[in-house]
């Protein structure tokens, strides 16, 4: 099975349109062996913003100087390559923020009055906010799970950006030992098209601002969460989970109160939450329906799939 990453760079965005300037992508196999990556570069006909090319310390830097982009042929030229290469046959498609790209292919197919290229893709930014509440950026991101540079990847170089969301994701299934597929079903986000995410969006900016914006209290609860994992307790109040090296299934942490309680339960028994599941012995699941689930997901000759009711009276 192939998998596809992608990133597309933009020249400006003025009149709500963006000018695609680079498309890059990586083909990897289901171990992540890198099969296929190029950067497609083209001429965006237009303008770069002036952050981009003169703009000192700016957050977005172009890979190359603007006068390189126009020896290129321009979108049109370049779509069916572009098309052949996001139409192909894969397991799931991938980029990070991944609704502003598809959002830069809508625009340049309709720019140039070209046939849509219907695409579904997995939002990296996403599972990293479902893996652990990670939000910084692709690369600090990268830095941040692997805790190391990546000077051989130069971030906004659109293929470097595309290998970069694949080692993103490469290194959350290392630490729970997983596969892509068996992750995507852990995770259970979806992948979405651009008319999708649209959709989304419409109905978002209806609801009250306060339901748009996270919770503070909530993020200061997914915060206190995060801090048991591999945190050990030098004075336990007992030892009933002396020695457990255990894990929480997606679908316990949905309700924060309740992973709370229970991770403040088992680490004063003495037990450890661990971020993999290849380190942990017990996998606490909610109930039998989210148990089916995951024993078609992990490994249950390695890991122990256990109801929360064994650990707490809900």
């Amino acid at each position: 099975m192939k998998y596809l990453f992608f990133d597309i760079e933009c020249a400006n965005s003025s009149e709500g349109v963006c000018k695609m300037c680079s498309f890059g992508y990586a083909i990897v196999d289901e171990k992540f062996k890198l099969l296929e990556s190029k950067d497609i570069i083209m001429d965006p006909e237009s303008d770069f913003d002036w952050y981009l090319v003169s703009k000192k310390n700016a957050k977005a830097k172009l890979a190359y100087k603007p006068d390189f982009y126009r020896l290129f042929q321009s979108f049109p030229y370049q779509y069916n390559e572009i098309k052949r290469v996001l139409s192909e046959e894969y397991g799931g498609i991938f980029g990070y923020a991944v609704n502003n790209d598809l959002k830069y292919i809508n625009d340049s197919v309709t720019r140039y009055n070209l046939p849509p290229i219907e695409v579904k893709a997995y939002d990296l930014a996403e599972m990293l906010m479902e893996y652990d509440n990670v939000s910084k950026g692709l690369a600090n991101s990268l830095k941040e799970l692997t805790d190391k540079e990546h000077p051989e990847l130069i971030n906004h170089n659109s293929e470097h950006d595309a290998i970069m969301t694949a080692k993103l994701l490469e290194n959350i299934c290392k630490k729970l030992e997983v596969g892509i597929e068996e992750y995507l079903e852990l995770s259970e986000v979806e992948a979405k098209s651009y008319e999708e995410t649209i959709k989304i969006k419409a109905l978002e900016n209806i609801k009250p601002r306060e339901i748009k914006v996270k919770d503070p209290v909530i993020r200061e609860k997914n915060d206190l969460f995060n801090t048991y994992y591999d945190k050990e307790n030098e004075h336990p109040s007992n030892l009933e989970y002396d020695g457990l090296m255990y894990s929480v299934s997606s679908v316990i942490k949905r309700d924060i109160d309740l992973a709370l309680k229970l991770v403040e339960h088992i680490y004063h028994g003495n037990g450890v939450m661990t971020y993999a599941l290849g380190d942990s012995e017990i996998l606490i699941v909610l109930d039998e329906e989210d148990k089916e689930r995951l024993s078609n997901i992990v490994d249950t000759s390695r890991v122990e799939l256990v109801l929360l009711e064994k650990y707490l009276k809900t």
